[in-house]
């Protein structure tokens, strides 16, 4: 202590330390037991200094510059992932992907032939016919000399399956694929092959521009570029234009395990559509064979996707699916998944038309496929590819295999991919690092015998600290979820057509109670029991959240999330920057200050309290002490480098996070509006969307210790939240863009005798839909409003009835087994369903009458509490007769009189009665497909 003792006379003498008396200061000085940094904000009151919080102005400014940031960072994520390539037109080069060449395709899919429904002419005859024709004339116009040729094969298939995860019981007849070759002349049908993939059938009501007309639009002009190209596929690429896949993906089941083709398949792209056009979305990769992704993340122009959607979409919180399942499960091939995002407010509804795929979607699609081929060609993993044998049942694949890749996209710019085993040492390296930091803490201050262990200040002081973080984040999303079931029965969905007005008042929400709770913690911590100064504050929360973060990192690991990139990022900035801010003001300060050990300095001021002392910052446990002269600037340096903190550590994971929800809250939101009342949209949407902000605020809400007035921000942000709920009650929810959605059925109920047309609400509001529903009709039948359905009577559609009659009676076929077979006769139906309930269905089998001298049968699966057979038929205007074969455990005498069907026949087309009401319904509501026909006749049987 002697040098310092020179040094602190030497200095008093000049006039220039003055000692620093604050009671406060004295106080965090031995609370803290040289623990962490203390860095008061410091002003001169004569010769003494004393702690004061920041001025109104002071504040004021800092949370208008935050607030304007914020903006820019929400301008930057709205913005992001938009760009689309120029669309080449005619004129370009038969050996390019010209965009005008595929939307000729696409509008004559949609507007010329429009609804598309699987057993309907439109789409087994004029589309089957259309497609044919063009592929022949691309077939004939091939040069001899390119060495290429261009197969193309109609496959008509019937058969029986399982389809998980609906459990149910399929069949089908007459199913119609378009399936298409190119390849080399010399390429042999077992060459190693990729297929893409996408259905040419449409919902009902739906003429289908997005989904799905637009990948076969692609599709038609990629095999137009392939052909004309200088020469061959480096392997055959095969392409599936298939059938029924709104039916229950039938069309590539029926595809995967009965064509020819299907076992050279080493990969597949499957293109579908949840929207109206944007860039491809990657969703779901996988099995394994990371290197599929690798190649599209450096073949791509635009490339777009997240892991996140396939953590969310594999956990059934979407209500779909798609093509992929059947080509991983029945064919045992990885693949990728790529769907239209953009507008899915139009999906499955008159407003999926060409039209809505705006200029430059298809382009984009185009040119990254043709570039996945051309990377394809250049990946031994994929010509090294082993065979896969497909099978007609699905294939029991562990969860933890789906998928083998993390990847995603940083705003649209570029695209980041890595394996899971990547991911894992990446993740423990950080978690690594992080424990080493804490352990290197203690061990330094052991070894300037500060203290033998954590002192009990710090301790109290983090659990303080984490205990008021985690208050705000119970606060910032209890607040708006108890707002949000208020909402809900005053004013439910005023988001659907904006979710701008969500995320302005739900969001709002949310912040204010992050900052109520903050604000609690500092009038407890830091004005009444004195634990805290602003600084020290601001700096416990900030640490407490990247150890949140830390703990998702180490959860997600654990649990094989791939949407653990997110926590990574997490712990990389924040800590990354503010290791890099302490490195640049250690060299400054031992550049420009003097600088001296802890135990030195306690010394020296228990030797001479005239000196004038502050904390350092502590380096890897370290602890300094610098010594500050008198000066007119009331911050110190520290204090300065600080503020880069939040700033420079906080903005790119807060980036990546509001962009990633943000494009969740884009698929979710046109989701709630087909739902139906039973989800309560208003609490979802608002519990995703505080979740957002909560996370997004759980590192950065420690500035606001830093910048001060914490009451002055809450009052602020409570007063924002108020405004914000004005557009709540003035906006109505829909508009022709973003309608309200509604399914429509004219049934007839053979045993009830009864007619009627059901319109059912699938939005959150009823009253709203009933209001649009009785300024149709007066309402004077109505009934159901409760159970979230709306009726009237009806006369009886004119449609053929079907005819179902025992084809053989109850026969056993073991001592534990007994058969039934039943006749179905239809006519101009496309579907027809068989429910059982109450007895144990062995095993099951459909055949066609004119084959039914053998009844293949396989093993019937439960679905919910009863068995359901879907029989697909592919051509409705040809008379279907079926024989249903179903073994139930039992004998004869023990079954007779106890079987009892629900027979439900389906009809693609909408009765006059039922058309003619939904041609008079306002521009904001619409029909929803939720149901596969227009038309239905239910029965019920017994035997």
């Amino acid at each position: 202590s002697r040098p310092i003792q020179k040094i602190g006379r030497a200095m008093r003498k000049q006039n220039s330390f003055h000692p620093l008396q604050s009671k406060e200061s004295r106080m965090l000085f031995e609370e803290d037991e040289y623990g962490i940094e203390d860095e008061p904000i410091l002003t001169w009151e004569g010769d003494q200094m004393a702690v004061r919080s920041p001025s109104w102005v002071y504040s004021v400014v800092v949370y208008v510059l935050a607030a304007l940031l914020y903006a820019l960072v929400v301008l930057c994520v709205t913005t992001a992932g938009t760009t689309l390539p120029v669309p080449l037109d005619q004129s370009a080069p038969l050996s390019q992907f010209s965009e005008a060449r595929a939307r000729a395709h696409l509008n004559y899919l949609s507007k010329t032939i429009g609804v598309r429904n699987t057993g309907t002419i439109q789409a087994e005859n004029y589309t089957v016919s259309y497609l044919v024709e063009q592929l022949e004339f691309i077939s004939q116009s091939v040069d001899p000399k390119s060495n290429i040729q261009v197969q193309v094969s109609v496959q008509r298939a019937s058969g029986q399956t399982v389809i998980t995860p609906y459990m149910g019981l399929f069949s089908y007849t007459d199913i119609v694929n378009v399936v298409v070759r190119v390849a080399s002349v010399s390429a042999l049908e077992t060459s190693p092959s990729l297929l893409f993939s996408g259905h040419y059938d449409s919902a009902p009501y739906s003429p289908g521009g997005g989904d799905d007309g637009s990948a076969v639009a692609v599709m038609m002009e990629m095999i137009n570029t392939l052909a004309h190209a200088s020469a061959p596929p480096a392997f055959p690429v095969i392409f599936n234009m298939n059938d029924a896949e709104e039916m229950g993906l039938i069309g590539s089941t029926a595809f995967i395990t009965q064509h020819a083709w299907a076992p050279s398949l080493r990969a597949f792209i499957n293109m579908e559509g949840m929207g109206g056009g944007g860039r491809p979305f990657l969703f779901q990769a996988g099995p394994e064979h990371s290197w599929l992704v690798a190649a599209y993340r450096s073949s791509a122009q635009y490339p777009q996707g997240s892991v996140m959607g396939q953590d969310v979409f594999q956990s059934g919180v979407i209500p779909s699916d798609t093509d992929y399942r059947i080509y991983r499960d029945y064919g045992h091939l990885p693949g990728l998944d790529f769907a239209y995002i953009r507008n899915g407010y139009v999906y499955h509804t008159p407003h999926d038309t060409a039209d809505n795929v705006n200029p430059g979607a298809l382009q984009q699609a185009g040119d990254n496929m043709l570039a996945l081929i051309q990377t394809l060609a250049q990946t031994p993993e994929f010509q090294n590819m082993p065979a896969t044998n497909p099978s007609p049942t699905p294939a029991e694949i562990p969860p933890t295999t789906l998928a083998d890749s993390v990847f995603y996209d940083y705003l649209g710019l570029y695209f980041v991919s890595y394996t899971k085993l990547t991911a894992a040492i990446v993740h423990a390296v950080v978690i690594f690092l992080h424990l080493i930091a804490l352990i290197g803490f203690v061990v330094h201050r052991r070894r300037n015998h500060i203290t033998h262990s954590l002192p009990p200040a710090f301790l109290r002081r983090s659990l303080l600290a984490m205990a008021g973080l985690l208050l705000s984040e119970l606060f910032g999303i209890a607040l708006p979820m108890s707002v949000s079931f208020g909402v809900q029965v005053t004013r439910p969905n005023s988001w659907y057509s904006y979710p701008a007005i969500g995320w302005a008042f739900y969001g709002t929400l949310a912040f204010v109670g992050m900052v109520f709770g903050q604000f609690l913690f500092a009038r407890l911590t830091v004005h009444r029991w004195k634990r805290f100064s602003g600084v020290t504050a601001a700096q416990y929360v900030f640490w407490c959240g990247v150890f949140q973060w830390l703990v998702f990192l180490v959860a997600s690991t654990a649990l094989d999330i791939g949407t653990g990139f997110i926590p990574l990022w997490w712990c990389l900035w924040p800590s990354g920057a503010y290791a890099l801010v302490s490195i640049v003001e250690d060299i400054f300060r031992r550049n420009h200050l003097v600088l001296c050990n802890a135990r030195l300095a306690r010394n020296a001021m228990e030797t001479n309290n005239n000196l004038l002392w502050d904390s350092g910052r502590p380096m890897c446990g370290g602890r300094v002490w610098w010594w500050g002269c008198k000066s007119n600037s009331s911050r110190m340096v520290g204090s300065q480098l600080w503020y880069l903190v939040p700033l420079i550590g906080v903005i790119p994971p807060t980036l990546l996070t509001l962009y990633s929800f943000n494009t969740f809250v884009k698929v979710i939101v046109p989701i709630t509006g087909r739902s139906g009342p039973v989800l309560p949209a208003d609490p979802v949407i608002a519990g995703l969307m505080a979740l957002t902000i909560v996370l997004l605020s759980s590192v950065s809400i420690s500035y606001v210790h830093r910048a001060g007035k914490v009451g002055m921000l809450l009052i602020a942000s409570v007063v924002v939240a108020l405004l914000m709920l004005i557009p709540v009650f003035v906006v109505f929810p829909y508009t022709a863009d973003a309608p309200a959605k509604v399914s429509f059925t004219h049934i007839m109920n053979i045993t009830q005798g009864s007619s009627y047309v059901t319109a059912t609400p699938l939005i959150a509001d009823v009253r709203i839909m009933e209001q649009g529903l009785t300024s149709v009709h007066p309402g004077r039948n109505a009934y159901g409003l409760g159970s979230w359905m709306w009726s009237y009577e009806a006369p009886a559609p004119d449609v053929p009835l079907p005819l179902v009659t025992v084809y053989q009676n109850f026969t056993a076929t073991s001592s534990t087994s007994t058969r039934l077979q039943l006749l179905v006769q239809t006519s101009q139906a496309n579907l027809w369903m068989m429910r059982t309930k109450g007895l144990t269905l062995q095993a099951w089998g459909t055949v066609a009458l004119e084959e039914a001298s053998t009844f293949p049968t396989i093993p019937a699966v439960l679905y919910a509490d009863s068995y359901s057979i879907r029989h697909v038929i592919g051509s409705s205007y040809l008379n279907s007769s079926v024989v249903v074969t179903l073994d139930f455990a039992g004998s004869p005498d023990t079954l007779s009189g106890q079987v009892n069907l629900v027979f439900t026949c389906s009809y693609p087309f909408a009765t006059e009665v039922g058309q003619s009401f939904i041609d008079l319904l306002p521009d904001w509501v619409t029909t929803f497909s939720a149901a596969y026909a227009q038309t239905t006749v239910q029965n019920r049987l017994i035997y």
